[in-house]
């Protein structure tokens, strides 16, 4: 089995909103890095909730306010 703790998609061309489903399962995840993409919508209230999360990078996308309080904008 492996444990995903690094995500890094950054400058990939990427669309479309984040999935809930799959950001729920990365339970341990410690590091998300997205940016300079073109994800849009909201970014999903449940990111506050992935306990070991650390380092965050969303910049350089299309999200729409509100921020989940977690994320500094």
């Amino acid at each position: 089995m492996y444990i995903l703790t690094h995500l890094i998609l950054f400058s990939n061309n990427l669309t479309g909103n984040i999935n809930i489903e799959i950001l729920s399962n990365l339970v341990d995840l410690r590091f998300l890095i997205l940016n300079n993409n073109n994800f849009s919508g909201n970014i999903p209230e449940i990111i506050c909730e992935l306990n070991e999360l650390d380092f965050v990078k969303f910049e350089l996308n299309q999200f729409c306010p509100p921020y989940p309080e977690c994320i500094e904008d």
